[in-house]
């Protein structure tokens, strides 16, 4: 999923426009930007993961299926991810 995500991102985002030059095909463009496709997926993938362990974990230690649950999965998420970043702001 986290692949068709970043397909779909790359695919919608804003590109220079060249007017009177030849359109490059797909298969061009896919190559061109394959590298920063597989840096998407592999952030939604690592934020999904993260985001399912911490939903289940959660939800099996307050015995209840709620939207809770998926309020502090988030939050435990974004604080997993957002202490692994290397820079503070001060």
């Amino acid at each position: 999923m986290g692949l068709v995500m970043a397909m779909f991102m790359n695919a919608v985002e804003m590109r220079e426009i060249e007017i009177g030059k030849i359109r490059r095909s797909t298969a061009i463009v896919l190559r061109k930007d394959w590298r920063k496709m597989k840096g998407t997926a592999k952030g939604f993938a690592t934020f999904g993961g993260i985001f399912v362990f911490y939903e289940c974990l959660i939800e099996h230690a307050r015995g209840k299926e709620d939207g809770w649950n998926s309020f502090l999965a988030g939050f435990a998420t974004s604080v997993v991810l957002g202490g692994n970043c290397k820079k503070y702001v001060t």
